[in-house]
């Protein structure tokens, strides 16, 4: 069912590292117009703040919603189109398995003793080494999407659509014989490594986590594109581009919702087989 996701996303990290950039850029300029004592602190402590500030500018950057979104224009077809196409798209059902073991492992560290010399010291820590990883599918016999309507989204120009995807069984040999084969599997592997994980997996072709959905592909605004976004970054308009974006785009979400079922082989009720199995061995 597609719900609206209420609220204005202020962007406060990106806001504060741009102000901090101007701020220190100003103290920085300042500091440089004299040679002054003062001014010369200032002129140091301007530069340091002016490189921490850019430093997280760019990781705010390059891991911010908004570049995710810009990225994920949809250009091909519009919001309905997309998820009417992963409503009709068959999953591929599974779990996924990774063993492993925790290596204690020793690393010099070199640090300053604050009168201009160093020493050094050796310390411990403890490493997580993968040395397997397996999957495999699970065989069901018949499958229907019961994600409901997506008609809403044609109410909207432009929408950040957030999609997420979940699996579920129509009966409760399904889900039986879905537990039966995922302990084979893990008692089958878990042997190969002190500890496991492991986790279902679902996968639908085509699946993305969000998208920027279009009513109208060919009517495009010019400025939704990733050039343009990152020139603005460069320019430190990021902030107000995000919330020029904002207020021209809606935010939703939808859950894709596939119902599996697997039949019960003649004559007895023995669990459903699994298909084959994808193995990773990273020894």
């Amino acid at each position: 069912m597609l719900r609206e996701r209420h609220g204005v996303a202020v962007h406060w990290k990106c806001l504060v590292a741009t102000i901090a950039i101007i701020a220190s850029a100003v103290l920085t300029i300042v500091g440089s117009a004299s040679e002054d004592g003062t001014t010369s602190v200032m002129f140091v402590v301007g530069i340091a703040l002016l490189v921490i500030s850019v430093i997280f500018y760019l990781i705010e950057l390059f891991t911010c919603s908004t570049g995710s979104y810009v990225h994920n224009v949809l250009s091909t077809e519009s919001a309905v189109d997309y998820v009417n196409r992963l409503k009709r798209t068959q999953p591929v059902v599974g779990y996924h398995m990774c063993c492993y073991h925790m290596e204690v492992r020793t690393r010099t560290i070199t640090e300053s003793d604050g009168q201009g010399g160093t020493r050094t010291r050796t310390e411990t820590y403890t490493e997580k080494v993968t040395t397997w990883n397996g999957s495999e599918n699970f065989h069901f016999d018949t499958w229907k999407d019961t994600s409901g309507s997506v008609s809403g989204l044609k109410d909207y120009d432009m929408a950040k659509l957030r999609l997420s995807k979940e699996k579920e069984f129509m009966d409760s040999y399904t889900r039986e014989s879905f537990a039966a084969n995922r302990a084979r599997f893990v008692e089958a592997n878990c042997h190969r490594d002190v500890s496991f994980d492991i986790e279902d997996t679902l996968d639908i072709d085509g699946f993305r986590n969000s998208v920027l959905a279009l009513r109208d592909i060919n009517n495009r605004p010019w400025w939704l594109r990733p050039a343009v976004f990152y020139i603005a970054s460069l320019l430190l308009l990021t902030w107000p581009y995000r919330m020029l974006l904002n207020s021209r785009v809606a935010s939703t979400e939808f859950g894709i919702v596939k119902s599996i079922s697997a039949e019960p082989p003649k004559g007895g009720t023995a669990p459903a087989r699994a298909t084959a199995m994808l193995v990773v061995d990273v020894r």
